[in-house]
C-alpha cells in the first residue's frame, strides 16, 4: 500500500505510554506543547482543521531496538486518535459511532477505500506482534532540549 498521509502507527506493548508528555515534568512539556502548536499556526499539520482540540504528537521511529523521537506536529484530536487507531478503539469501545467517525477520518484524509484500511490495519497488527516481541530503548536526542 502506499504511504498514507495519515498512519495508523504501530506500537509495542512494551512502549505503551512512553512519552515525553509522561515523563517530563508538566510544565517543561507544556512549553514543548505551547510551541509545536504555535509553529503550526494552531493549525492540524495533516487536515487542516482549526475547530477541534490541538494536540502535541511524538512522532517516534522504531528501527532495530530503539524507539528514537523524530519530531514534533500539531495534530487536531480526530487526527491524533486516528495515529493511535488501536488505542482509540479500545478507549472509545463503548461509543462506536465515534469509532466510525475515526474510520471514516482515515479513509477520506488518506482517500482509500474501508476494504483498503481493513487491509491496512491487519497490516499493522502483524507489525505490532513482531515489535512485541522486543524491547526498545528509547533515544531522545538533545534536540529535544531546545523545545523547553
Amino acid at each position: 500500500m502506499k504511504e498514507l498521509k495519515l498512519p495508523v502507527l504501530s506500537i509495542p506493548i512494551s512502549s505503551w505510554g512512553i512519552s515525553l508528555a509522561n515523563l517530563l515534568p508538566k510544565e517543561d512539556w507544556d512549553k514543548i506543547r505551547k510551541k509545536v502548536l504555535k509553529a503550526a499556526d494552531y493549525r492540524c499539520e495533516i487536515c487542516g482543521r482549526n475547530d477541534l482540540p490541538l494536540h502535541c504528537h511524538e512522532v517516534w521511529v522504531f528501527h532495530y531496538s530503539e524507539q528514537r523521537l523524530t519530531k514534533f506536529l500539531c495534530l487536531c484530536r480526530l487526527c491524533h486518535d486516528s495515529v493511535h487507531y488501536f488505542g482509540t478503539t479500545q478507549r472509545y469501545q463503548k461509543r462506536p459511532s465515534y469509532i466510525r467517525e475515526v474510520r471514516g477520518h482515515l479513509m477520506e484524509i488518506n482517500k482509500i477505500t474501508e476494504k483498503e484500511l481493513d487491509t491496512y490495519l491487519r497490516q499493522v497488527r502483524k507489525e505490532n506482534v513482531r515489535r512485541a516481541k522486543k524491547t526498545y530503548k528509547v533515544v531522545v536526542g538533545h534536540w529535544v532540549l531546545a523545545w523547553r
